[in-house]
């Protein structure tokens, strides 16, 4: 009796809330269209680099990066001539190396220095990677690295404070600690609280990407069709939608594998967000077929352009000096995109 009594509460409780509305605590807009579309050409890069998993761009260099940390983390190439430069960042338990390698565009420039904020949860430190120093001489240079004792994904607010992102039955928890004392100074459910405790946690799942100057990130939504813009206290807090949201409560009930990839990665510069827009099941967008779309907003939530780009790329970056979108295939190949904003 008692149970079916809680099974009537849940039944209720959960048929007064609108599953198909934006899942984050923020007020949510709705994006039908934007106002330009592009169809970008594809132009395949020469570059064969082995064991490739991400791209990222910083001024004229483009970082290739490798989770495996085979021959390294990171390549480094010119975009403006495809010059290699260097490996960085080598396997292994030494002082300037790495088990596994975590990184969300935290890079800032540093008395003339381009510096880059990497984690490794294996070994538990958080290390200042001194990219242009690491350019001059040839091997890996590390300003700072310390020890971390959370198992969160951390992304820097300044340089005392770090925003951890770390998944409770049912939400996001975020929290603002102090970088040297761990000290918390506030701390967040970002998900909306009627979400069930029982909702599998992977379908919670939440990138994490943080504006270059400002204390401002943007999260994209693996399996909803919407993109977050936050700042660490809270008093930004407001989500985009591509098409009206996803109902969680349907979501929920279907198996893993049927689960839809929407926004799969971003970029982000410090005008706009780029989010790469997948629509695929996730289990088959890795090698499917058929096109993807770069959705660009800018950070007071304006939808920009959408750029249709003619091949199923699984990872991308932006080099906004050469207008340019590169995009990495499942089987590795690297290809670039003009586009124009």
């Amino acid at each position: 009796m008692k149970i079916g009594f809680l099974v009537l509460l849940l039944f209720i409780f959960t048929s007064c809330h609108n599953g198909n509305t934006n899942v984050s605590t923020g007020n949510n807009t709705i994006i039908y269209d934007f106002p330009v579309t592009q169809i970008a050409e594809s132009e395949k890069i020469d570059l064969e680099i082995i064991g490739i998993n991400d791209l990222m761009v910083i001024d004229t260099l483009l970082f290739a990066f490798k989770a495996s940390g085979y021959n390294d983390f990171f390549e480094m190439y010119s975009t403006d001539n495809w010059q290699y430069l260097g490996k960085f960042l080598s396997q292994g338990r030494g002082p300037d190396e790495f088990l596994s390698v975590q990184f969300s565009q935290d890079y800032f420039f540093k008395d003339d220095n381009l510096v880059l904020w990497i984690s490794d949860g294996a070994l538990q430190k958080r290390a200042l990677l001194n990219i242009t120093q690491s350019l001059r001489i040839g091997r890996t240079v590390c300003d700072t690295i310390f020890r971390i004792t959370s198992d969160c994904s951390y992304f820097q607010v300044n340089d005392s404070m770090v925003l951890l992102q770390k998944y409770v039955p049912g939400n996001i928890c975020l929290s603002v600690q102090n970088q040297h004392t761990g000290q918390t100074i506030q701390e967040y459910e970002f998900l909306k609280s009627y979400i069930p405790k029982s909702i599998p946690v992977p379908l919670l799942s939440m990138g994490i990407t943080r504006h270059p100057e400002k204390d401002l990130f943007a999260g994209n939504m693996l399996f909803f069709n919407q993109i977050n813009v936050f700042s660490s206290d809270m008093k930004t807090n407001f989500s985009l939608s591509y098409q009206p949201p996803i109902d969680i409560f349907e979501t929920a009930h279907l198996p893993e594998s049927d689960f839809i990839l929407y926004y799969s990665s971003l970029q982000v510069s410090s005008e706009y967000i780029y989010a790469l827009y997948v629509n695929k099941k996730d289990n088959l967008f890795s090698h499917a077929e058929g096109e993807t779309e770069i959705h660009v907003f800018n950070w007071e939530g304006a939808p920009i352009a959408k750029i249709r780009i003619p091949d199923n790329i699984i990872y991308f970056a932006v080099d906004e000096k050469h207008h340019y979108i590169y995009g990495l295939k499942g089987n590795e190949e690297l290809y670039r995109y003009k586009f124009e904003i």
